[in-house]
């Protein structure tokens, strides 16, 4: 948004994927996270437990999840740092100014797409669908059988559908 009013010639396109724009549609465990109790979870919990429990939520396809995926989760949130981290990034995902920041959408003007997997159970597609709504040079594209993270979930279609919009010279074509 900062980057769209300060310095709107350097961004000439946004792809948006399942993205938290409006707070009524942020998980719950993210919610929780925000509280001293869910503090306290995620220093005492595990760090493959968590990991597992994120990716379970987060792909409609359970068993795409790797081994390997666990562990790239799991790694960072490990040490005291990477939790403090976490902890950090879940108390700001939703600003105090979000009704103000959700107010100015409209004034995005450069052309959007929204990417949005139709099995979303963290950020649910009624919230694409919003933003959709909102943003008045958007394209929601829904990738079906999908859930929060299309890149890792179904990445070749992904891919193809961001370089397509990236390539062409109007979104709508």
């Amino acid at each position: 948004m900062r980057l769209c009013e300060q310095d709107p010639a350097r961004l000439s396109k946004l792809v948006l994927i399942d993205a938290g724009a409006y707070k009524e549609y942020v998980p719950g465990y993210l919610k929780l996270m925000r509280t001293f109790a869910g503090g306290l979870i995620i220093h005492l919990a595990p760090s493959r437990l968590a990991a597992k429990f994120v990716l379970k939520a987060s792909y409609y396809d359970k068993n795409k999840i790797t081994e390997e995926q666990v562990k790239a989760y799991a790694d960072p949130i490990a040490s005291r740092k990477g939790r403090h981290a976490l902890l950090q990034t879940a108390r700001q995902c939703i600003p105090a100014n979000s009704d103000e920041i959700i107010a100015k959408l409209k004034s995005i003007t450069i052309s959007t797409m929204l990417l949005w997997g139709r099995e979303d159970a963290v950020i649910p597609l009624k919230a694409g669908e919003l933003l959709d709504q909102a943003l008045p040079d958007s394209r929601l594209v829904v990738l079906e059988h999908c859930g929060h993270i299309p890149q890792e979930e179904k990445p070749d279609e992904t891919i193809a559908i961001i370089s397509k919009f990236m390539n062409t010279s109007n979104h709508n074509s």
